[in-house]
């Protein structure tokens, strides 16, 4: 990008959206997002902006790409785009480390605070949202410095408001009600009561208070629904108050424009909570996003959490590790695939040296003692000579071994059928147990393959009248299921695949033990333009997703 006279950019959040007229984001997406871009340096002209090929980019090009990153779907071409776009624009961005464009705003804040984004090596957890409320509460820490441990942690696509006490939500919920009585009488039934149920409300003894707008972005769209009206009346109560009492948290940004759900968050309360706590809750929030789409009433509200809170809450598990953040991207980024399809020799080679790697002493059911010799321990033939070492025995335990297999219908059985057998054969060599899932847009449920004195044709034949599935391609389901059980992450996971697959825009947890290998009979130069796809839209989730692929 190439950029002339343009003022350096520092993006606002805030604006008031309209909720009487035909729904139509564009202005608003415009005011936020791109007319930033076109504010001059010097008055007596205008701003000029080429892209990398000299073309002029207008306003409209910039939000074209915009709208294509609203999708579900991670649009590759359109993000790489915006994010050279914007790096060569705002004054707090990074400009090495890769970003997100839904999450423009979080990235902003934590750069302009000198945090490091999220990575494999950078990793938030409960206790920074702790700290950073305290830091609050305490005229220490800034809103921004709020909002960045609170995005980095949670990375949720949802629009969230924070309150600094109960006192500031009671303040907004007197401040709804004088709103909403002045159109109450232009308004239908179900939207008075709705906001009546919203004056029940309350984050008095909770962290936060969440609510479902709309199912998706087509509904709710009506002029005066409640989900305009309540965004309305708090982007206005935002903008009314003092950034240390309330204030907009754009986690994702395309839902500061057409919020699905919402949260109103107690930053109290979370100062005060202990890290499991606030661990639990906002898990409960994640699944609810997870779960099939549910039927929105339009009579009375809905909480996000209503269906997850009766699921049992997972201990959250995080680690941070600091320092070269920037330099280990830029290495597993720079990682070339092969050239020619990587051999069966090959392919068992990096399982096994993966099998290895994960040798540990946590239990499973794969024992088998380690012999060495040490000066640590007395020679049973010669006790009293300290020059001869003795023998040490220790008792080490092998990972499980979890095949995930693609059985869309652009892959048939020849396509895995060289890597199984491998795998088989290292499953006999080291006799571990073996396990089995068969996946396309849904997934089957898991076999076990018995290893132990079988033949490799025997276990294979186990293997073949196995029951599969069809149809498209969905990664998420793997995915989530590994995350979902403590003794799957455990395992030593291979996915066999085409990796016909683009990941969605909102992050997903990658399951740090999971890896992929290529089919076997499938044109090489088509599978690596896939597989570089797939890497591209899949780094939100995983900046060390290259090393994942075993090829």
């Amino acid at each position: 990008m190439n950029i002339a006279n343009q003022k350096p950019v520092l993006l606002s959040s805030q604006f008031s959206p309209n909720a009487g007229n035909v729904y139509d984001p564009k202005a608003d997406i415009d005011k936020i997002l791109i007319d930033p871009l076109f504010e001059p340096l010097n008055a007596a002209a205008p701003v000029d902006i080429q892209d990398d090929q000299n073309n002029t980019v207008t306003k409209d090009d910039i939000y074209n790409h915009v709208l294509n990153c609203t999708s579900d779907i991670m649009n590759a071409s359109s993000e790489d785009w915006l994010c050279k776009l914007y790096r060569a624009s705002m004054i707090y961005v990074p400009q090495n480390e890769p970003f997100s464009f839904r999450e423009l705003f979080a990235v902003q804040a934590g750069i302009k605070e000198k945090m490091p984004l999220p990575s494999d090596r950078v990793r938030y957890t409960s206790l920074d949202i702790s700290e950073s409320a305290k830091l609050f509460l305490s005229s220490h820490g800034s809103s921004e410095n709020l909002f960045a441990n609170f995005a980095f942690t949670l990375r949720l696509p949802l629009l969230g408001f924070y309150c600094k006490t109960n006192q500031v939500y009671e303040d907004f919920k007197a401040f709804v009600a004088s709103q909403h009585s002045v159109l109450s009488s232009t308004l239908s039934a179900n939207v008075n009561k709705m906001f009546q149920d919203f004056q029940a409300t309350s984050v008095k003894q909770d962290l936060f208070e969440d609510i479902m707008l709309r199912e998706d972005d087509a509904h709710g769209n009506d002029p005066l629904s409640f989900p305009r009206l309540l965004h309305r009346f708090a982007m206005d109560f935002a903008a009314q108050s003092a950034p240390d009492d309330f204030g907009v948290m754009p986690f994702d940004t395309f839902e500061l424009f057409c919020p699905k759900n919402i949260v109103f968050i107690n930053v109290e309360n979370h100062a005060h909570a202990t890290t499991r706590k606030i661990s639990n809750e906002w898990d409960l929030v994640k699944k609810s996003l997870d779960l099939p789409v549910k039927i929105i009433p339009t009579n009375r509200l809905q909480k996000m959490t209503a269906v997850a809170r009766n699921i049992q809450r997972q201990a959250a598990q995080a680690a941070i590790n600091a320092q070269k953040t920037v330099h280990q991207a830029h290495r597993i980024i720079s990682l070339k695939f092969k050239k020619t399809r990587p051999s069966t020799v090959d392919t068992t080679k990096a399982i096994m040296s993966l099998m290895n790697r994960m040798t540990s002493s946590s239990r499973t059911m794969n024992t088998y003692t380690l012999t060495r010799h040490t000066l640590s321990k007395p020679n049973r033939r010669d006790p009293d000579n300290y020059n001869m070492a003795g023998t040490s025995v220790s008792t080490k335990y092998r990972p499980d071994l979890h095949l995930y297999i693609d059985t869309s219908g652009s892959i048939t059985e020849e396509d895995y059928e060289q890597t199984v057998k491998s795998c088989i054969a290292m499953a006999r060599k080291f006799q571990i147990d073996m396990y089995v899932n068969f996946f396309s847009h849904t997934m089957t449920q898991t076999y076990r393959l018995k290893v132990k004195n079988k033949t490799a044709k025997e276990i294979y034949r186990q293997f073949q009248n196995l029951p599969k599935v069809g149809g498209g391609t969905d990664y998420a389901n793997v995915w989530n299921y590994i995350t979902r059980f403590p003794s799957r992450q455990k395992e030593l996971s291979i996915m066999i695949t085409d990796f016909e697959y683009t990941a969605p825009s909102r992050f997903i947890e990658h399951p740090k033990n999971l890896y992929y290998v290529p089919c076997s009979t499938i044109s090489w130069s088509y599978l690596l333009s896939c597989a570089q796809t797939f890497c591209r839209t899949t780094q939100h989730n995983d900046p060390a997703i290259r090393r994942r692929l075993l090829f």
